[in-house]
């Protein structure tokens, strides 16, 4: 006796099944590329090409700052607060300096915070970043003291409370 239920396999099953394969192919890479292109505008520094043609400058400068000697230590306190001493090679402070900067996360630029800083005493430099999220944090700064200049980039990381 002969199966009469038996079923075979179809162009229209092959068509169905492939059919289904590309598509759920572009839909996911339809989500993939949206929050690909929406999360990251993908420019790092919003002059790289300019910068990138002043580089033999910019290496002078980091030899000039290494020749000066002078050190850095930042401190991230509460609420946002953040303090940097400076001092020359032998340990004294370094008065009198104007500090600008900002901070802001290291893949995104949307949530940088610009920052101005006062000396709170000789050496020591003060400003307050307001509504800083825990997590990674990358702080840069320009200390300048007449045509002396001292540049500071430092990762920080603020612990959730």
């Amino acid at each position: 006796m002969t199966d009469i239920t038996a079923r075979h396999f179809t162009g229209r099953h092959l068509l169905i099944v492939l059919g289904g394969f590309f598509g759920t192919m572009l839909a996911v890479n339809g989500v993939f590329t949206y929050f690909a292109v929406s999360t990251f505008n993908g420019v790092d520094r919003p002059d790289a090409y300019r910068e990138g043609l002043q580089y033999n400058a910019r290496i002078d400068e980091g030899r000039r700052q290494s020749a000066l000697g002078w050190v850095h230590r930042v401190a991230l306190g509460e609420a946002g607060r953040i303090e940097v001493r400076i001092s020359d090679g032998q340990g004294q402070p370094v008065p009198q300096l104007a500090i600008t900067g900002d901070i802001g996360r290291p893949a995104a630029d949307r949530f940088t915070h610009p920052l101005s800083f006062s000396e709170t005493s000789p050496g020591f430099y003060a400003a307050t970043a307001e509504g800083l999220a825990p997590g990674s944090w990358v702080l840069s700064l320009d200390a300048r003291k007449r045509d002396l200049l001292y540049r500071i980039k430092e990762r920080l990381w603020l612990k959730p409370e």
